[in-house]
């Protein structure tokens, strides 16, 4: 497949994988047969109904009928934007009920390791929400291999840490 990239993205915001081949080879086509879905998504005729159905279900793709065939057309990509939305506050109204499952009652001696890019930035925006008024923020770090890492990211980070109300000392290590 040739839009890999999208396919990839299309997997990420939780579509299965016949469903963004699928989802992808209409919106290419425009108003089609399941046929002609089938061939471009690279999937077994049969196959593609039941993942149709569940495209309908989520509102990424429509129906209609011309005389006595059916042709399917995909949603505009902005209702994946939606989806999306909708996914986040549902996960934002359960959140207090997670908080609540979540105890570190009698664990007060922890070492944490994060391994990763995307764990060290969740790092990173949990201590901009954790940190309070007027704290001491103490920073040891190379900054050139932290730029490195993510550059848009960690300048976002350093711009928004600047604006809170804490104290800053940072020691810079030179590589």
């Amino acid at each position: 497949m040739k839009d890999e990239h999208l396919l990839k993205i299309l997997l990420e915001l939780g579509l299965k994988e016949k469903e963004a081949k699928v989802y992808l080879a209409c919106l290419s086509l425009g108003p089609t047969s399941v046929a002609k879905i089938a061939r471009i998504a690279e999937i077994k005729r049969p196959s593609v109904y039941p993942v149709m159905e569940r495209l309908k279900k989520v509102g990424l793709l429509a129906e209609e009928i011309k005389g006595f065939k059916t042709l399917y057309q995909a949603e505009p990509p902005a209702k994946l934007e939606l989806i999306l939305e909708e996914r986040r506050a549902k996960f934002k109204n359960a959140l207090p009920d997670f908080s609540k499952l979540y105890n570190l009652q009698g664990r007060h001696d922890l070492i944490r390791r994060y391994d990763g890019l995307q764990a060290v930035k969740m790092v990173y925006e949990d201590l901009l929400k954790t940190i309070r008024p007027h704290e001491d923020y103490l920073i040891i770090a190379d900054q050139a291999n932290w730029l490195k890492l993510d550059k848009n990211y960690f300048l976002d980070f350093s711009y928004r840490r600047a604006k809170l109300p804490i104290n800053i000392r940072m020691l810079q290590v030179q590589s």
